[in-house]
């Protein structure tokens, strides 16, 4: 299997060497026609309008590149910060697995011996149901995975019909697989709903972004069928419902996987595409955008690939910045090269600016280890020398 089970990344920022600042004025300071006839190399001399050096004047450092030539953060790009190492952060994977009636059936679709169930199927088909086998790869995968991913669960319907409950069944945390584990066995969270995709998605949504902590959120949407509750009536198409809430909750910033357990093919294909192409990841190889899956093995293979991408380095936690220290006068390098405060393709602040992520091409690269060393250096305040 391919496993990916942790990421240190270093984040290194290197302490300028003493006297090799290059102090230059801050333009706030200077009249018309200001200058610095000493060139900033004397790291003291700061002049006005007419020439005259004002040795109080505030003064910063200013972030570029050595020599201008571009070969890296120059010595006064840094503020009196330290080196430090960090682990990537662990992401928040909220599991959103469909309960419906239909989970109970085997993965032709079919029912098994005996009374009762939906449509006169049960819970007969034992280790060859749906459930059994999606449960069972959620579990194994769970326990090796818990502590470099915060697995979270939540399941829909929560009734007989189409009523989803806001919140997690389990809400997003390290060391969860017990508690994972515990909810998947509790009988009332057995299959026996409708199948309320949209209503599902969207509350997860609505969940994650109740929560704090800096760490990445992505959601992993399971489901055997058609979404089949249209305004919350049971047994009514909803199938541009359902694509349309993944693109919402991608919006609020949570990528959705979606894997199809045992689907027929046809249009629950195409509704499972789009909402896999909605998601913001789908598969680029293969037959389908979803991950499609009949098998414990096979739910293992796409769990496996789905944790690769979210513990990728895209997203790096910083330290608390020094009091000299200025977050908005920032220089960023990826292997020496700098990259650019861009949400499309280079880096940008996470919310609370306690970490940063990287997007586009140098997020993949990183995610495939092409590049692997990542830089930050603070400018200084204004009228820090």
């Amino acid at each position: 299997m391919n496993r990916r089970l942790g990421l240190i990344v270093l984040v290194v920022l290197t302490l300028s060497p003493a006297g090799g600042c290059a102090f230059k004025p801050h333009p706030e300071t200077l009249g018309t026609g200001g200058s610095d006839p000493g060139g900033g190399t004397g790291g003291s001399s700061v002049f006005d309008a007419s020439g005259l050096m004002v040795p109080d004047a505030p003064r910063e450092y200013v972030s570029s590149t050595d020599g201008g030539l571009g070969t890296g953060p120059s010595a006064d790009a840094n503020c009196q910060n330290q080196p430090f190492s960090v682990a990537a952060l662990p992401p928040d994977l909220l599991i959103v697995l469909d309960r419906s009636g239909s989970m109970n059936e085997d993965s032709s679709g079919m029912g098994c011996m005996g009374m009762g169930g939906r449509g006169g199927r049960n819970m007969g088909c034992g280790m060859n149901s749906k459930w059994y086998q999606v449960t069972t790869a959620i579990n194994n995968v769970v326990a090796m995975t818990e502590g470099t991913i915060n697995w979270g669960l939540k399941f829909f319907g929560n009734d007989m019909a189409c009523g989803v409950t806001a919140g997690a069944t389990v809400p997003p945390a390290p060391m969860n697989a017990l508690s994972i584990s515990n909810a998947i066995a509790d009988p009332a969270n057995q299959p026996g709903s409708s199948t309320p995709t949209q209503a599902g998605e969207l509350s997860a949504g609505e969940y994650l972004n109740t929560l704090t902590d800096p760490n990445p959120r992505f959601v992993l949407l399971a489901t055997d069928g058609q979404p089949n509750c249209a305004a919350g009536v049971a047994n009514t198409t909803d199938d541009m419902a359902a694509i349309e809430s993944v693109a919402t909750v991608k919006t609020m910033g949570f990528p959705t996987f979606v894997i199809g357990i045992a689907t027929a093919g046809g249009m629950a294909d195409m509704t499972l595409n789009s909402m896999a192409m909605n998601g913001g990841y789908p598969l680029t190889t293969g037959t389908t955008q979803y991950y499609s899956v009949s098998t414990t093995a096979q739910l293992m293979d796409a769990l496996a690939k789905i944790q690769t991408v979210t513990t990728g380095m895209c997203t790096y936690p910083l330290e608390m910045p020094g009091p000299e220290a200025d977050p908005t006068k920032v220089t960023v390098t990826v292997d020496s090269v700098p990259s650019v405060k861009d949400d499309a393709n280079g880096w940008r602040y996470d919310p609370g600016m306690k970490s940063i992520t990287f997007t586009g091409t140098t997020c993949e690269q990183l995610m495939a280890g092409t590049l692997k060393k990542v830089q930050v250096l603070y400018g200084c305040k204004i009228g820090i020398i």
